[in-house]
């Protein structure tokens, strides 16, 4: 089996495929110590560093966020794919369970697929002819003495800010979507993706400071919530969080100190709490988590709740707190005696409640839904897990059956 990241090149229609950078490693996800990974965590490979070692051959010269990627971890015995929610279909996965050594692997114990639209994931594949078609008829971009002027910012957004500098994704037609830093009065977009900085008139000044505008009253927002704080080598990390119904799940903002500057994390619509823990552990695990023993010591319950919720650590008194917290349904954990699956017909599931309950969904791959249907998923209310699939010969119930289940257990506690 293998651990590593993917980007997925369809240009070719007859020959879509994987452009892969793994390594060989065990069911703990150990690889050979000669490996050497270029991520933050050393466990890992970075999509952008990887990408510039790569040939022109294989990039065709494209940027690293050309086109979608994802990353394969694995860990005790789980491997888990994240990808970008395009790539999240049976054909694509099928090319990256054979890519990756994970068919029928005996040693692993599950198997989960995680659609990410984060930062993390995002990608930008414009036609090239339509680029040209685009310039000639919006002459807004002009270059002098060697620099790059542009007038127009087609669309903007900030969810990190660093001392006084803003960092960006913005979407310019002539350049695609990439990374940016700006500070407030300059007239200067660096870029942070190795292309070229870019010299900001007119409508792109305007479209920027709107955007940085926006930003900051995000965070004057976020910082009226109940937050938590937690040390960590010598600095202070703020944990933000809330209820936001619009979105129906829990936001956050984290405020700390980096290298002497002050750096604010804002971006509740990709900003999950694995992403809030990463930032603060330096991994995402239960054991010995200083984020959730922060939460005890300032007896955050709720904030604890949370986190327990994540890890399927939850009980029964979790879940009411964090309803009445809410005013959202969370579904209990139920006890041993409801320890079995259940198949429940795909068209009346509420994913979103199963989500927000701390459910963990996998995907069941095409090539091994022989003897299974996609018309029902099975669910496991004591375990807490379930699958996009169940068995063909079935008996199917409503998601509303489902929920029965749980008010016969209150109702008889």
């Amino acid at each position: 089996m293998k651990k590593g990241i993917f980007w997925f090149n369809n240009e070719d229609l007859d020959n879509p495929h994987l452009i892969t950078v793994a390594a060989e490693c065990d069911a703990n996800g150990e690889a050979d110590p000669s490996v050497v990974f270029s991520a933050k965590s050393g466990r890992t490979f970075n999509h952008k560093i990887e990408w510039e070692k790569l040939g022109r051959d294989i990039t065709g010269g494209h940027e690293f966020n050309y086109y979608p990627r994802g990353r394969v971890d694995i860990v005790n015995g789980k491997a888990t794919i994240y990808l970008n929610p395009d790539l999240n279909n049976d054909a694509v996965l099928d090319i990256i369970f054979t890519e990756f050594e994970l068919k029928e692997n005996s040693e692993l114990k599950t198997i989960a697929v995680k659609s990410d639209g984060s930062h993390h994931y995002r990608y930008y594949s414009l036609d090239e002819n339509e680029q040209r078609k685009y310039l000639q008829q919006n002459p807004d971009e002009y270059k002098l003495n060697g620099k790059i002027h542009i007038e127009k910012i087609k669309q903007c957004m900030c969810d990190l800010k660093e001392g006084d500098e803003y960092v960006l994704d913005c979407y310019i037609r002539q350049h695609g979507t990439g990374g940016y830093s700006y500070t407030l009065g300059d007239n200067i977009l660096y870029c942070t993706d190795n292309r070229h900085d870019l010299y900001v008139h007119g409508d792109a000044v305007k479209t920027l400071e709107k955007t940085i505008a926006d930003y900051e009253k995000q965070v004057e927002k976020a910082k009226k919530w109940n937050s938590v704080t937690v040390k960590r080598d010598n600095s202070d990390y703020s944990i933000y969080y809330n209820y936001d119904k619009a979105l129906d799940r829990f936001v956050f903002m984290i405020e700390y100190d980096e290298n002497g500057k002050q750096v604010k994390q804002y971006c509740p619509r990709y900003m999950a709490l694995n992403n809030v823990i990463h930032t603060v552990c330096g991994k995402d695990e239960w054991k010995n988590n200083i984020v959730y023993e922060a939460a005890l010591q300032q007896k955050d319950e709720i904030f604890a709740a949370i986190i327990r919720v994540h890890y399927g650590k939850d009980s029964e008194d979790d879940c009411r707190l964090l309803s009445e917290y809410s005013d959202r349904c969370f579904l209990p954990r139920l006890p041993v005696e409801y320890k079995k699956d259940y198949y429940v017909l795909e068209d009346t599931i509420d994913n979103e409640l199963l989500v927000r309950s701390g459910y963990d969904l996998w995907h069941q791959p095409y090539f091994s839904m022989r003897g299974f249907t996609r018309k029902g998923h099975t669910l496991n209310p004591h375990r807490k897990y379930g699958y996009d699939a169940s068995p063909a010969d079935a008996e199917l119930i409503t998601f509303e059956e489902y929920l029965k289940l749980f008010k016969e257990y209150t109702a008889n506690s």
